[in-house]
């Protein structure tokens, strides 16, 4: 079977074909008739699904068991009654149902929120999303955040925001080692 669609990659929207087995992508290619790829793709539009097998995939909410020793007496009722449901990932994480997950982030981000103002929160949205994705990620942090810190790292391929960083802390890149997002306390990921 071979499924016609559009890349979500980037923003020329080319036409990209799957061809699946079982279910399962086995091959993404253009065909030669393709208004926008006219038969080629990049090398995301090429191998970018094989993620989707890879056996590093987090398939369920995590949450650092830090965080919920160091919060388990501030969090309100209904997240307390049901943390015993978390299930011991490892000796880090513990693993949640998504309903726990996003009850827990959206209290930590009020908590933000009230604390340091919503100024104190920015979004930045990925380079692989749609357009409607795009849309409501922008509409949550300026809407229900309450912030107009949003951007996106497509964004004219990085350039103003490497020549933001640079005038603003001498470097066009972050300045931290990968290995912070251990020691950091609350992430969201969408």
């Amino acid at each position: 079977m071979v499924i016609d669609t559009v890349c979500t990659y980037c923003g020329v929207g080319c036409d990209i074909s799957f061809k699946l087995d079982n279910g399962q992508i086995v091959k993404a290619f253009a065909k030669k008739e393709g208004t926008v790829s006219q038969g080629k793709l990049c090398i995301k539009g090429r191998k970018g699904w094989e993620y989707l097998y890879s056996p590093y995939r987090i398939k369920k909410p995590r949450i650092k068991k830090e965080f919920i020793q160091k919060n388990k007496d501030l969090f309100p009722d209904h997240i307390k009654k049901r943390l015993k449901s978390l299930f011991d990932y490892d000796q880090n994480f513990y693993e949640a149902d998504l309903d726990l997950a996003t009850d827990i982030a959206g209290w930590k981000l009020k908590q933000i929120k009230e604390k340091y103002s919503p100024y104190s929160i920015a979004g930045i949205g990925g380079a692989r999303t749609s357009c409607e994705s795009s849309y409501f990620f922008q509409k949550f942090i300026r809407k229900y955040i309450g912030s107009p810190h949003i951007d996106n790292c497509a964004r004219v391929c990085h350039s103003p925001s490497l020549k933001g960083m640079r005038t603003t802390i001498g470097e066009g890149a972050a300045t931290n080692p990968f290995d912070d997002i251990y020691k950091t306390e609350f992430i969201i990921v969408i």
